[in-house]
């Protein structure tokens, strides 16, 4: 993983972590894809989970989850189901706040 924001060069939307898999996700245009991953929080929040290319250019699938406070006091089991807009054989797995 590695983070999406590193002093002045932050992503517009919000600072995350995108995980790039081994040598590039393979995205396949229509194609849907089950996201989990495990969330613990003090506070509510609004994570956006996307598919993008590895150039940042290109969204190729995306969704906001939201989640109060006391949903994720402990950590809790989230997951999404995303559709791969376009093909793309060198996509990254973004968690954005």
């Amino acid at each position: 993983m590695e983070v999406l924001c590193d002093g002045d060069t932050c992503l517009v939307g919000g600072v995350g972590v995108f995980n790039p898999g081994f040598w590039g996700m393979d995205s396949k245009q229509g194609k849907i894809y089950k996201i989990v991953f495990y969330l613990h929080s003090l506070s509510s929040v609004n994570i956006s989970v996307s598919l993008a290319s590895s150039d940042r250019l290109s969204t190729l699938a995306i969704t906001d989850l939201i989640a109060s406070a006391c949903d994720v006091s402990n950590w809790t089991k989230m997951d999404t189901l995303l559709e791969a807009k376009e093909t793309n054989p060198n996509a990254r797995l973004q968690l954005k706040t």
